[in-house]
């Protein structure tokens, strides 16, 4: 009995590692959050037209998730995303980067007030501050990011 206990246990640890796995591929822009898919690089022009050169993108051709590469290289700079979350995205950072610029006064740099709005974040939303990115996030996580920021602006606001 105890030997079919520990075997059990055993296979879900080894399926809990999958998981962590997959999701951190997921997050690094390796695998498609959406169908499980390899993504591929490619020209802006594939996503944009060939009216634009936005750089280089990770590409899903399966579902048309894409995420832009940091300039100069080929590391994503999130996980890929579908039409609704780069919608969610984009109002995440409208919100929060309304946020830490509050935090901009006299003595603080732009790094040090963007800092200290994603420790703030990371304790909020409960995500270790090496995952509290905006580009990381889920659509679930992104409303979250938005929550929080238009209660923190207008707190901020009423005193």
């Amino acid at each position: 009995m105890n030997t079919m206990f520990f075997e059990e246990q055993q296979r879900e640890e080894a399926r809990e590692i999958n998981r962590e796995l997959h999701r951190r591929r997921i997050l690094a822009g390796e695998l498609c959050g959406y169908c499980n898919k390899k993504p591929e690089l490619v020209d802006g022009k594939v996503i944009y037209g060939n009216h634009t050169n936005y750089g280089k993108f990770w590409h899903c051709s399966s579902c048309d998730a894409y995420v832009g590469v940091h300039q100069g290289t080929d590391q994503p700079l999130g996980r890929l995303a579908n039409k609704e979350l780069r919608s969610l995205k984009k109002e995440a950072h409208m919100y929060f980067d309304n946020l830490w610029k509050v935090l901009l006064h006299p003595g603080v740099t732009k790094n040090v007030a963007r800092s200290e709005a994603y420790k703030w974040l990371s304790d909020k939303m409960g995500t270790p501050m090496a995952e509290t990115h905006i580009g990381m996030f889920d659509e679930d996580q992104c409303r979250m990011v938005i929550y929080h920021s238009q209660l923190k602006l207008q707190s901020d606001d009423d005193n």
